[in-house]
């Protein structure tokens, strides 16, 4: 659709994407409760239904996140984001290839999550990420740091890959990394 092309030239030109109130606020309030359900007890397990969560407090990176995977499988109704076809013509455009879906996550983060990963990417193969804010995100609230045209920075992706990062995760990158790109910060 032009909608869906108009989205795929900002994903070209910046590496992501924001499709501003994808759900009615109603729809996704409604939701946000009936997801925040599954954290409490506060702790890890697992579920009947192969989705399990797991509650990081005592890491190096990423403390107070909560990730439930697989929530598709509690909660139904979030298969038609999962599967989305409108999200998935804007992904196999972009790779020029179809894409599927590995896993639905939940994921909440608390008020104290301040040891977050450096800047990073998540791995060096193609992949592609769908979020699904359910709240306004404000600076207090955390939200996601992008570097905008990052994803088009392929020397350093490629020092990353033959140098690594000595005993830290090949790929993080650093302020003196991405010095040059890091006026394109920008939250999301």
């Amino acid at each position: 659709s032009r909608t869906q092309s108009q989205y795929l030239k900002e994903l070209e030109r910046d590496g992501y994407v924001v499709i501003a109130n994808y759900w009615p606020r109603d729809k996704a309030r409604i939701l946000k409760e009936k997801l925040e359900k599954y954290l409490k007890p506060a702790k890890s397990r697992d579920f009947p239904s192969g989705a399990y969560i797991r509650f990081w407090d005592d890491r190096k990176h990423d403390q107070g996140v909560r990730r439930l995977y697989h929530i598709d499988r509690e909660v139904k109704e979030l298969k038609k984001f999962r599967y989305d076809r409108f999200i998935f013509n804007i992904v196999n455009a972009y790779y020029g290839y179809p894409f599927y879906s590995g896993t639905l996550m939940f994921q909440h983060n608390t008020k104290t999550n301040f040891e977050t990963r450096e800047y990073h990417v998540d791995t060096f193969e193609p992949e592609f990420k769908a979020f699904l804010y359910l709240e306004d995100v404000t600076v207090g609230n955390g939200p996601f740091t992008y570097i905008r045209g990052s994803h088009k920075a392929n020397w350093p992706r490629l020092k990353k890959q033959i140098l690594g990062n000595g005993d830290k995760s090949p790929t993080s990158f650093f302020e003196n990394d991405v010095k040059t790109m890091i006026q394109n910060e920008t939250m999301i």
